[in-house]
């Protein structure tokens, strides 16, 4: 767990762009309202973040989401070509090296896709008591690897990304980690925000995303039976 830098136990948010204010400009000068709102956006953090400061509207989570897709891919591209991993194929089982794969590779990799509406509605009502905030992982993708090195690899060239902000990494391969809750299934999730200055333009530099690291051993257990227990498991705790 040391190796890849443990949990971050503090529950992210999804926080509104943040706009400049008189503050940027020093010789503007702004009123005590001002200057409070600009406190209270500047100090928050963690489980304090004021409450209108995280987003509220999920179809506004959605755009952003889908437009911080492409951005995610690339860097998951990116970090996988550099450290050994690999992605599913979609047309049969499988997986390959991006790097690597001679054809069409877009239409033969099975990429992540932005969560569905209705499990996102789900996780919204089921566990964060309405809070759209609280959602993180719309936009996410997967990479698997061969070992255990390979994957911590990964993890620290993310970490030390220069455009990236890591703000939450879920340790399932700790021995710390209760399976249970789970049913089995183990994997590392980082989630993050990139600002990089398409994202900056974009205004979606603030969008939590969702890296997900999983050894191939594990990913070969997967299937749709096996998805649709977990479903049910899922829906019978309400989450």
């Amino acid at each position: 767990e040391k190796r890849i830098g443990g949990n971050h136990k503090t529950v992210p948010r999804q926080l509104k762009p943040q706009h400049s204010t008189p503050l940027d400009k020093p010789n503007q000068a702004c009123s005590k309202e001002t200057l409070f709102s600009w406190r209270r956006m500047k100090y928050s953090s963690g489980d304090h973040y004021s409450q209108e400061l995280g987003v509220d509207n999920l179809d506004q989570l959605f755009v952003q989401a889908w437009c911080l897709e492409p951005v995610l891919l690339c860097k998951a591209r990116s970090w996988a070509d550099s450290t050994g991993g690999h992605f599913p194929l979609s047309t049969k089982q499988g997986y390959v090296r991006y790097s690597s794969f001679n054809g069409n590779v877009e239409k033969q990799i099975k990429w992540g896709k932005v969560k569905a509406v209705q499990r996102s509605i789900e996780k919204v009502v089921r566990i964060y008591k309405k809070d759209v905030s609280r959602l993180v992982d719309l936009c996410r993708q997967c990479i698997a690897f061969e070992n255990l090195e390979d994957l911590a690899a990964c993890v620290r060239a993310v970490i030390t990304d220069s455009e990236v902000k890591v703000v939450r990494i879920k340790n399932r391969l700790s021995p710390d980690y209760d399976s249970n809750t789970s049913k089995g299934y183990r994997d590392v999730a980082i989630n993050m925000c990139i600002n990089s200055q398409t994202t900056i333009d974009l205004g979606i530099n603030t969008h939590i995303c969702e890296l997900q690291l999983i050894l191939k051993s594990f990913a070969a257990l997967k299937s749709e039976a096996g998805h649709a227990r977990y479903v049910t498991f899922r829906n019978m705790r309400a989450e």
